[in-house]
């Protein structure tokens, strides 16, 4: 089932706020994301946090693939 098929798991408050102050701040950022396939990595900024279809995504400046919020593991 896709991610877009799967029903969107709202994120801890917290951790939404450590989301947005690496996007106001513009700091690099260490994700950890969950897949169908698995987990991966991804490394850059965070341009953008937002909502579409009733769930949260974020961009980064390194992707043109949004990622969405719920599938995100760890922050570093």
């Amino acid at each position: 089932m896709s991610d877009s098929a799967k029903a969107y798991v709202p994120i801890d408050c917290e951790f939404h706020d450590r989301l947005e102050s690496a996007t106001v701040l513009r700091t690099p950022v260490t994700l950890r994301v969950a897949s169908e396939s698995g987990e991966s990595e991804v490394v850059g900024r965070i341009t953008d946090v937002f909502v579409k279809d009733e769930a949260e995504y974020l961009t980064l400046d390194t992707s043109t693939e949004p990622i969405r919020l719920d599938r995100v593991l760890e922050i570093g």
